[in-house]
């Protein structure tokens, strides 16, 4: 189960929004694994090992939902 984290997908591609490649960095291949919350739709986003890290520190845990759009890419 993700944690209660909430995304907007603005910047997201299809297959980032689907769970098939990386929020983060966009990789799809090893398939993403680690989640990191939900958009406002409910759809789990997924980052790859290498991403978890950072997004973690981009995180806050305020109730706003967060934008994935940084300088992570």
């Amino acid at each position: 189960m993700p944690p209660p984290r909430t995304f907007v997908a603005d910047g997201l591609n299809r297959a980032q929004r689907n769970g098939r490649a990386c929020a983060s960095c966009g990789k799809r291949w090893p398939r993403p694994a680690e989640p990191i919350g939900r958009l406002v739709t409910g759809q789990p986003l997924f980052v790859c090992d290498e991403c978890v890290v950072a997004v973690e520190a981009l995180i806050t845990n305020d109730a706003q939902p967060v934008s994935l759009r940084s300088p992570l890419r």
